[in-house]
């Protein structure tokens, strides 16, 4: 199958939850504001910019488990 193809297929039914109504996710406890292209603009004209870092120290973290047993739960942060 093609990825036009699949681009073209309908998103599959989701039930509502906390953060999706149905048809939008959202951040839950937030008001959604509609933000248009002069939002843009007055924030990139404010230079409200944080200074970009030039390296970032690597943090390594332990592999999680192989295997977890059915009475307990991995969870792995990407």
């Amino acid at each position: 199958m093609a990825q036009a193809d699949i681009d073209s297929l309908p998103a599959a039914p989701r039930p509502p939850s906390d953060h999706y109504d149905g048809l939008h996710f959202f951040n839950p406890g937030t008001a959604a504001k509609s933000r248009g292209l002069l939002d843009v603009l007055a924030w990139r004209l404010r230079g409200e910019r944080a200074a970009w870092p030039r390296n970032l120290p690597a943090t390594v973290f332990p592999l999680p488990p192989r295997e977890v047993t059915p009475d307990a739960m991995a969870a792995t942060f990407v």
